[in-house]
């Protein structure tokens, strides 16, 4: 059974809201085209859930990989290791997979000063699901601030998670040269040695007709000099069910699906799992 695509975060209102509005960008060697206006939506920010992570340490807070940042809503967000930089930094060259340092793999960013993205290291709310949004470096520091599950990493990823029951898996996500037909596999990997698998398309991150349902917002993007650039590309919310929510989730196993495309490259900025 696969998930569903919902709404984008977007720019930051008035007294803690989100509002998600349309802005200008850049297009990557090899990545989506298009970049027109999408859907709008309303999202609510939240207050920070832990010390702020410095620069090289990879996750969204100084936590535990694997470890809860905070719970609101029904939903836990999980603390991520990351292992790449999909914000850019300004004036600064970004070599795509040879500095773990890209979007896509021509190294094509997203614009971190862009006011559609909510502050870093910050709870946000997006269609209902509750994320932790990343560190972006804010255009002046190369931070990491994504799972990628590409072929340039291996294209297979083991995350742990807090052991517990849910019942939806929420990811904040897009990919660098997608299509309807290119998946995510995910694995959900239970304490008593059972598992469950299934498949959710992640869109092209420039995608301006996504699959699922609309809500796409696109926001600036830099090239790989750090230099704005055209089309707009941005990140969409997937909600995908977990059939065993009865039984005690360990982790999760994301796996490109290469034999569809050797370029495809997923990029998770974060990663929330709603109780059962």
């Amino acid at each position: 059974m696969r998930g569903r695509a919902l709404g984008l975060l977007g720019s930051i209102g008035i007294a803690g809201t989100l509002i998600l509005a349309a802005c200008g960008s850049a297009a990557p060697a090899g990545g989506g085209t298009g970049g027109g206006t999408g859907g709008t939506a309303q999202t609510t920010g939240g207050t920070t859930g832990g010390a702020a992570a410095t620069g090289g340490s990879g996750s969204a807070t100084n936590c535990s990989p694997g470890s809860a940042i905070k719970s609101d809503g029904g939903w836990t967000m999980v603390c991520l290791k990351y292992n790449e930089q999909v914000f850019g930094v300004s004036g600064a060259a970004c070599a795509g997979a040879a500095q773990q340092c890209g979007f896509d793999q021509g190294g094509n960013t997203l614009d971190p000063t862009d006011p559609a993205w909510p502050k870093e290291n910050t709870e946000v709310t997006a269609s209902g699901v509750k994320f932790w949004f990343p560190p972006t470096g804010g255009g002046k520091t190369a931070v990491k601030s994504a799972i990628n599950v590409g072929p340039e990493m291996g294209g297979t990823v083991s995350v742990p998670v807090p052991a517990g029951k849910y019942k939806s898996l929420g990811l904040l996500a897009g990919a660098g040269n997608s299509n309807s037909s290119q998946m995510l596999d995910i694995t959900y990997m239970y304490s008593d040695g059972s598992k469950d698998q299934t498949q959710q398309n992640i869109d092209d991150w420039c995608n301006t007709s996504p699959v699922g349902q609309p809500g796409y917002v696109p926001a600036d993007r830099w090239n790989n000099a750090g230099a704005p650039t055209t089309p707009n590309c941005g990140v969409f919310t997937y909600v995908v069910p977990i059939p065993g929510s009865s039984k005690t989730l360990k982790s999760i196993t994301l796996v490109d699906d290469s034999a569809n495309a050797t370029n495809f490259e997923p990029e998770i900025l974060a990663l929330s799992l709603q109780q059962a």
